[in-house]
C-alpha cells in the first residue's frame, strides 16, 4: 500500500455536532448534499452553493435516506414507516414496513431501476438481512446473514452491490443481476484491521474503486476492486461513519463523523461533516422513483 500525499486537505464545511453522523447522499436533482445524526434522527442538508447547512424539519425520527428523483428523499423512519419526503411538503407514508419498528436500518441504497436495497438487523442481533424494497413500499427478503451492514453501494454498471460488515470488518462484494434484481455470491474484498478500526459507510468512484471511512481509525480508505489499499487520508474527527461523492461533477467526497458529545477524545472535528476532493470522480447516484 502506498500512503499518498492528499491532494486536498479535508476541510469542515458544516459543524453540526452531530453524535451518530450517517447516511450521507448527494442528491442530483436538488443540488444537496443530505445526511442524518442518527443518535437524534434528525436530518442535515448542504448547500455547496450557498456553502450553508440547514437542519430539515420533518417531525418524524430518520434512521436512513434515499434520493427520490423529483428532488425529495425516501425515508425509513424509527416508527417504521416508509414516507416520501418532498422540500416544502410535509412526508408521506408509503407503507409501513414488515418488520418490528425496533429494527435497525444499518444502510440503504437505489439501483435506480425503481428497487431500493436496504440492511435490516432485529434489535439486539449482529446479523441482518438484505431487503429489497419497490415503490409500493412492499419489501423482499434478499440475502441473510450479512452482519451489522453499515454500507451498500453499487459500482456505476449495477453489477456489484457492495457493503461492509462492522462485526468481520469485512468489504464484501455481491452479484447483483440488474434484471431480475436478484442478489448473489459473497466475495471478500477487503478485511480492515482490528488495529485500524471498523468499516463505517463506502462509495464507489468512477473507477471501481472504494472508498471506505474508518470508525476509531481517523481515516478513510481507497481500496482497489482487487483489495488492495491504494490510498489513506486522515482527518481531524476519530470516528468516521458515512461517505458520499457529491457536487455537480462528483468529484467532491464528503464524509460524515460522530462523536461529537466528547472532542477531547473523538478530535477537533467529531461530529463535522468534511470536504475534499481527490483527483477522482464519484460513481453517479442512482434516484429512486
Amino acid at each position: 500500500m502506498t500512503v499518498r500525499p492528499p491532494s486536498s486537505i479535508p476541510e469542515i464545511v458544516a459543524d453540526r455536532a452531530c453524535r451518530l453522523g450517517s447516511g450521507p447522499v448527494w442528491h442530483p436533482a436538488s443540488k444537496l448534499l443530505y445526511w442524518i445524526d442518527a443518535r437524534a434522527g434528525t436530518l442535515y442538508s448542504f448547500d455547496p452553493a450557498a456553502a450553508k447547512s440547514a437542519q430539515v424539519t420533518l417531525g418524524d425520527k430518520v434512521i436512513q435516506i434515499v434520493p427520490f428523483e423529483d428532488g425529495g428523499l425516501l425515508l425509513f423512519t424509527a416508527s417504521g414507516e416508509l414516507k416520501v419526503y418532498r422540500p416544502h411538503e410535509s412526508p408521506k407514508t408509503i407503507s409501513r414496513l414488515p418488520w418490528d419498528p425496533r429494527a435497525h436500518i444499518d444502510a440503504a441504497v437505489s439501483d435506480g431501476r425503481g428497487k431500493v436495497y436496504c440492511a435490516m438487523r432485529e434489535a439486539g442481533s449482529r446479523s441482518g438481512s438484505l431487503y429489497r424494497v419497490g415503490a409500493d413500499g412492499k419489501a423482499e427478503h434478499v440475502v441473510a446473514g450479512i452482519g451489522c451492514v453499515y454500507g451498500l453501494a453499487f459500482d456505476e454498471d449495477i453489477g456489484s452491490l457492495y457493503c461492509c460488515d462492522a462485526v468481520s470488518r469485512e468489504i464484501l462484494r455481491l452479484t447483483h443481476h440488474a434484471d431480475s434484481g436478484a442478489v448473489s455470491g459473497r466475495q471478500m474484498v477487503l478485511q480492515v484491521p482490528g488495529s485500524l478500526g471498523i468499516p463505517r459507510g463506502l462509495a464507489v468512484d468512477s473507477k471501481g474503486f472504494l472508498w471506505v471511512p474508518v470508525w476509531g481509525g481517523s481515516c478513510a480508505l481507497r481500496v482497489s476492486p482487487d483489495g488492495r489499499e491504494e490510498r489513506r487520508v486522515y482527518f481531524t474527527a476519530k470516528l468516521l461513519s458515512g461517505i458520499a461523492f457529491g457536487g455537480t461533477d462528483l468529484r467532491d467526497l464528503y464524509v460524515v463523523s460522530s462523536g461529537a458529545e466528547d472532542r477531547r477524545t473523538n478530535g477537533p472535528g467529531a461530529g463535522a461533516l468534511f470536504r475534499l476532493r481527490q483527483g477522482v470522480k464519484g460513481a453517479p447516484t442512482a434516484p429512486a422513483h
